[in-house]
């Protein structure tokens, strides 16, 4: 006779991997990274800005601002002014809105003027003017925003002119167009997409178009591989396309879909901010309250040099929250930024923001990106 172990063994085993063959093994969860910001630089006291407009950065480390008093300011490593250069006018460095600034290969800058709709480049490290181009208007539209592209092509975001009427059942869309060099048309219409929602306000003495930052609109970015990025304000959805208007993905982002109610108090201010002599405050505040009730979805989107696309949602919080995707839709970080802090590029672990005080004093201000050391799991 066996001794009693030995006959309990098998059974054991048996019952071991009966229990194993049960179970399925527990489903692994990624967590989104939690970013906390350091700041590590900020703009100069006796550095000032009309508005920021756009952010550059150069290969070392220069810091170019657009800003609205046609001007570009060039800070250092301590936010300390290098230099400065343009003024208004329109001749060659001189500027009447300044838009888009971006690097080109080499350091040259390439500097958009968006009512001038000319774009002046600079030779590197200098302000000298290289060259500048003027771009077209087809199709009652105008270039809203042109930034360089790949292989010396320029691409450019059009708007439809408001109060010029179009072509019986020709429709309002923006238009994205890729340019040569030299401003003419490479291809004519790479992607259409939604128009803004603009209120036009007319009165006994003279009418206007507004376009409130409440308005759903659809928001356009590029990425240096090539990529098209699209977002209509009041959806939970990016669309991706390449150059050749083929749509490359879909993008899904989980958001709150409860959208945020738009108080009397916002409209009334921002009609107070508007009015002119021929447009009263009270026409603009009348107009505004017919048409919308709530906030949009989102507020803003980035596309950063790693091709993660940040959006921020509509919140009502002293912080405001950016969510990272990757490309394939996978939440990928988080961040928090204090509310008046604006990020315009992010660029390896930095982040090139716009800082507002409460009397709207811009500062420019540069962050240090450092996953937390104890993250937290957000929702939508």
């Amino acid at each position: 006779m066996l001794p009693t172990d030995k006959l309990a063994m098998p059974f054991l085993v048996l019952l071991a991997i009966l229990s194993l063959e049960g179970c399925e093994p527990a489903p692994v969860v990624d967590t989104p990274l939690t970013f906390e910001v350091t700041e590590v630089t900020r703009s100069a006291g006796d550095v000032e800005f009309s508005r920021i407009t756009d952010i550059g950065v150069d290969t070392r480390g220069l810091v170019y601002a657009g800003d609205g008093l046609q001007r570009v300011l060039v800070l250092d490593g301590r936010g300390r002014l290098v230099r400065e250069f343009g003024r208004m006018g329109g001749g060659p460095g001189e500027f009447q809105s300044i838009g888009n600034v971006h690097l080109l290969p080499g350091d040259s800058l390439f500097v958009y003027d968006g009512l001038a709709h000319r774009a002046t480049v600079y030779r590197p490290g200098s302000d000298r003017v290289a060259y500048t181009t003027l771009f077209p208007e087809p199709g009652y539209s105008f270039p809203m925003d042109i930034e360089p592209w790949r292989d010396g092509s320029v691409i450019g975001h059009f708007r439809r002119i408001n109060g010029d009427v179009p072509i019986a059942g020709q429709r309002r869309d923006d238009v994205i167009r890729l340019l040569n060099r030299d401003g003419s048309i490479q291809r004519d219409t790479v992607i259409t997409v939604i128009e803004p929602e603009v209120q036009e306000v007319r009165t006994d003495r003279g009418e206007g178009f507004f376009l409130p930052y409440w308005a759903r609109q659809t928001l356009v970015r590029w990425d240096a591989q090539g990529n098209i990025y699209t977002l209509w304000t009041d959806s939970a959805r990016v669309h991706v396309y390449d150059v050749s208007g083929q749509e490359r993905r879909s993008i899904p982002i989980r958001l709150d879909t409860q959208r945020l109610p738009l108080t009397d108090a916002t409209i009334d201010s921002v009609a107070q901010q508007n009015a002119t002599q021929d447009i009263p405050a009270r026409a603009l505040t009348r107009a505004f309250r017919s048409r919308w009730e709530t906030w949009p979805l989102v507020e803003n989107m980035l596309v950063d040099d790693r091709s993660r696309v940040w959006i921020q949602p509509v919140t009502h919080t002293p912080e405001s929250r950016w969510i990272a995707f990757d490309t394939t839709g996978k939440q990928v970080a988080t961040l928090r930024l204090p509310r008046g802090v604006q990020p315009r590029l992010i660029q390896a672990d930095r982040i090139y923001t716009v800082s507002s005080d409460s009397l709207d004093v811009q500062s420019l201000v540069v962050y240090r990106l450092e996953p937390s050391p104890t993250p937290t799991r957000e929702h939508p």
